[in-house]
C-alpha cells in the first residue's frame, strides 16, 4: 500500500478552466502522472460533478478514486461507482423547491438530473438520498444575489461563481451543497480509506475552495495563477497552469526519485 499521496484540483491546476469537455490535461502531465503513480497514490479533487470529471481521470489512467462535486462524492475509478457520499440534507428540500421553483430564467439541475429544467420537471422528483448538489446556472447578477439570500440555511453551503460557459460574462452560477460537503471532509475520508497519513500528502490548487485541501495536506502547493489567498497559505508556488506548471513540478519529483535510487545502488 502506498504511503504518500498527490492530490490535485482540476480546473486551473492541471488544465485551463473551461466548460465540461472543452479542455484536457496535456500528454506531458499524463506521462509524469504515470511515472509517479509507482510511488504515490494520486487522485483529483474537483468541484466538477462525476459526469464531468471521470473522463479526465481516465485520460490520466488513474485507477484509485476521485473526489468530485466539491467534496460531495468519492468515486471508484475502476467501476465508476460512488463509494462515499455527502448528500443534501432532507430538511432543506422544501426550501430548495420553493426558492428554485420561482425562477424560469435559470437552468436548474442536480447531479442526478443533469438535463432537467425547472419549467418542465419538478425538482422534487430529483431530490433523494443520492442528490449531493443542485445547480442554478446562467443567473443575472441581481437574481443570483437574491437567490443566495433566500437559500440561507444552517445546513446548506451556497457557492456563487462565474458562469461555467463564459467566465467573463456577467452571468453567475450557484452550487448548493450540504454544509458538511467540502474537499477537506472528502480528502480526510479518502486518506482514512487508503491508510495514508495527512502529513504524507501534497495538495495542489489554484482557487479559494482549494484552501480546504490545504487544511489537510502536509505540503501545500499553489499554482502560479492561483488566487492571492491560496498563494499566501501555500508552502510553495509553482508554474502557471498555462505553462503546464504541475507537469514541470512532477518531472522534478521524478528526477529526485531517480537520483535517490541511483545513490542507493
Amino acid at each position: 500500500m502506498k504511503k504518500k499521496a498527490l492530490i490535485f484540483d482540476v480546473d486551473g491546476t492541471i488544465m485551463p478552466s473551461g466548460s465540461a469537455f472543452e479542455y484536457m490535461p496535456s500528454e506531458r502531465l499524463k506521462r509524469a502522472v504515470q511515472q509517479l503513480s509507482k510511488y504515490y497514490y494520486i487522485a483529483p479533487a474537483t468541484g466538477r460533478i462525476k459526469e464531468h470529471a471521470l473522463h479526465i481521470a481516465e485520460f490520466l489512467e488513474l485507477d484509485g478514486v476521485a473526489i468530485v462535486g466539491g467534496g460531495t462524492e468519492i468515486v471508484d475509478l475502476k467501476n465508476r461507482e460512488t463509494v462515499w457520499i455527502e448528500p443534501l440534507p432532507t430538511q432543506t428540500y422544501d426550501l430548495l423547491r420553493n426558492v428554485l421553483g420561482q425562477t424560469t430564467s435559470a437552468r436548474i439541475t442536480s447531479n442526478t438530473a443533469l438535463a432537467s429544467r425547472i419549467e418542465d420537471a419538478d425538482l422534487g422528483l430529483h431530490l433523494d438520498d443520492t442528490t449531493t448538489v443542485v445547480f442554478a446556472t446562467g443567473l443575472d447578477h441581481e437574481l443570483a444575489n437574491a437567490m443566495v439570500q433566500s437559500l440561507a440555511h444552517d445546513d446548506l453551503k451556497i457557492i456563487s461563481m462565474h458562469h461555467y460557459k463564459d467566465p467573463l460574462s456577467a452571468k453567475k452560477d450557484i452550487h448548493i451543497h450540504s454544509i458538511r460537503a467540502s474537499k477537506e471532509h472528502a480528502l480526510r475520508a479518502l486518506l482514512e480509506r487508503e491508510g495514508i497519513e495527512p502529513a504524507n500528502v501534497t495538495v495542489f490548487g489554484d482557487g479559494i475552495n482549494d484552501l480546504e485541501l490545504f487544511k489537510v495536506g502536509g505540503t501545500r502547493v499553489a499554482m502560479g495563477n492561483a488566487a492571492p489567498e491560496l498563494k499566501a497559505a501555500a508552502d510553495m508556488v509553482i508554474g502557471d497552469v498555462a505553462d503546464d506548471g504541475l507537469a514541470a513540478y512532477f518531472e522534478k519529483l521524478i528526477e529526485e526519485i531517480n537520483e535517490n535510487q541511483s545513490n542507493n545502488i
